[in-house]
């Protein structure tokens, strides 16, 4: 769906179950070659650990790799989280 030369924006979003199984999921939006808005889910799978940097570029890096978009992403959102810092 993803036109051939079109880019693509990525959003985050990470959380925790009520059973403490660590969660994230990544989704796409771009506008396709008709020029219709469209978002598709590229992962939603648990996590190894808790939610923060390592685990989370991690991710994102197999996510778009495995979508072959990594030279193609726009903007990338997450939220305000304090998990969201590598430090």
């Amino acid at each position: 769906m993803l036109p051939e030369h079109a880019r693509i924006s990525i959003g985050l979003d990470c959380w925790t179950s009520p059973f403490g199984q660590a969660l994230m999921a990544i989704t796409g939006y771009f506008i396709d070659a008709d020029w219709v808005y469209r978002e598709v889910l590229l992962v939603f799978k648990p996590l190894r650990g808790t939610h923060f940097g390592v685990n989370l570029s991690t991710t994102v890096i197999q996510t778009v790799t495995q979508h072959e978009i990594e030279n193609r992403i726009f903007g990338l959102t997450t939220n305000v989280a304090s998990n969201n810092k590598t430090g």
